[in-house]
């Protein structure tokens, strides 16, 4: 990787016994040690070595994820300053005639993350925690369950910037033009047609909490600046899944620049092929002469007071 990924792994025991390659017959391996120096790892469980059939307890504290950083910073836009990552659960490596099967079931907690958004030099997202609970995943075929996610006292910021481009739009880099291969207008729908639409990746979250969340929105495109704080925002999304025909239940309360409640209910299925939604939303007494802005650059006046 450019930079290069630097991970320290220091303070192993390893422990084997009754390795071999007899099948049907496991031995077991024990692994302990320190990852980064703050980061933990425990593994225990049963291994045969050939064919390679692995059911490991693994375990996992607090491996920070800076170090990591190398791997993903050539594809987006932000950088991480802090964070951590970790998880208690099986898994589960399989190698047979069929080829390469691996399971994972478990939890797993990403805490105390910052990223920044480096093109607006700006705090982007950061959560004390994102807890994944009752994951169930694997690779072949691949499908992901996980039964719960819950997401505590998290911040992101939207940024409206002075060419009226919102900071989501380039969090993802990219791709270099010259990259892009050349094909002729009569092959493209050619290979449009010869191409079967993908099915989704199968995905089941049985339920997404939200809890303490704040929202800011800066618009650098007007003048004056207009900035404003969705906080308190909390509630659940329950019975996400990619499958056809499935729709999800939202519940999402707030408050608007502190003093106007907002909530928000509906339906919505952002993982099927054909994606839903229909929601309805309401927000009560919110002060319009933060709005002035707005009033002032399209309409040429500004607001003295008043409710919306």
């Amino acid at each position: 990787t450019k930079p290069a990924a630097i991970q320290e792994l220091d303070g192993f025991s390893l422990r084997g016994e009754n390795l071999g390659n007899v099948p049907g017959k496991k031995g077991r391996i024990g692994l302990q040690g320190k990852i980064n120096k703050q980061g933990s790892l425990n593994v225990d469980g049963a291994v045969q070595l050939l064919p390679l059939d692995l059911a490991l307890q693994v375990e996992t504290q607090s491996i920070a994820l800076l170090p990591l950083q190398p791997y993903f910073t050539e594809q987006l836009n932000i950088a991480l300053t802090r964070g951590q990552v970790s998880n208690k659960g099986e898994a589960i490596v399989q190698i047979d005639k069929s080829g390469l099967k691996t399971s994972y079931k478990g939890t797993a907690t990403l805490g105390d993350l910052l990223a920044v958004d480096k093109l607006n030099n700006a705090d982007f997202l950061r959560w004390k925690s994102l807890f994944l609970g009752g994951i169930d995943f694997r690779l072949e075929p691949m499908t992901i369950n996980v039964g719960e996610i819950a997401l505590t006292d998290f911040y992101s910021k939207l940024i409206l910037n002075q060419s009226g481009r919102l900071n989501l739009q380039d969090i993802v880099k990219k791709p270099d033009a010259g990259a892009v291969p050349v094909t002729t207008a009569a092959a493209r729908p050619a290979a449009a047609a010869a191409a079967p639409a993908k099915a989704p990746l199968p995905i089941k979250i049985g339920k997404v909490t939200l809890q303490n969340g704040t929202i800011n929105f800066s618009d650098f495109f007007v003048k004056p600046n207009y900035t404003v704080n969705v906080t308190k925002l909390g509630g659940r999304v329950t019975g996400l899944s990619s499958a056809a025909d499935t729709v999800a239940d939202l519940d999402l309360r707030g408050s608007y620049a502190k003093s106007a409640p907002v909530k928000i209910q509906g339906k919505l299925n952002p993982l099927a092929a054909k994606s839903y939604l229909d929601i309805k939303a309401e927000v009560s007494g919110v002060d319009l002469v933060g709005f002035s802005p707005y009033s002032g650059k399209y309409a040429g006046y500004n607001i003295e007071k008043g409710k919306l």
